[in-house]
């Protein structure tokens, strides 16, 4: 499993043309907005708003109820960093991870 490991922070410039990685993502000092990676690329969004955040609550409660409380998966709301392909680090509103 990767982790992000206690670093002090670096300041990089996200519109540069390098290639980012996990490691570049894990110095990202916390700034209550959402940053991903996606195809090496650094991509930054505004917090949620907060009808953004109720359905979002809502969606998860119905997921637990399905998923959880029936034995078939977990689920999990962000932030989660979710590892797609090398290079590509999201973190979506929610993630369920079923059973097979």
């Amino acid at each position: 499993m990767l982790r992000c490991l206690d670093r002090p922070p670096t300041v990089t410039n996200a519109t540069s043309t390098r290639r980012w990685t996990y490691a570049d993502y894990c110095r990202i000092p916390a700034d209550r907005r959402r940053h991903e990676i996606v195809d090496a690329r650094h991509f930054v969004t505004p917090a949620p708003s907060p009808r953004h955040q109720e359905v979002a609550l809502r969606l998860a409660a119905q997921f637990l109820r399905a998923v959880e409380s029936a034995g078939r998966g977990r689920v999990f709301v962000a932030p989660l960093d979710v590892h797609l392909a090398p290079g590509t680090i999201v973190q979506p509103d929610l993630v369920v991870l079923s059973k097979r």
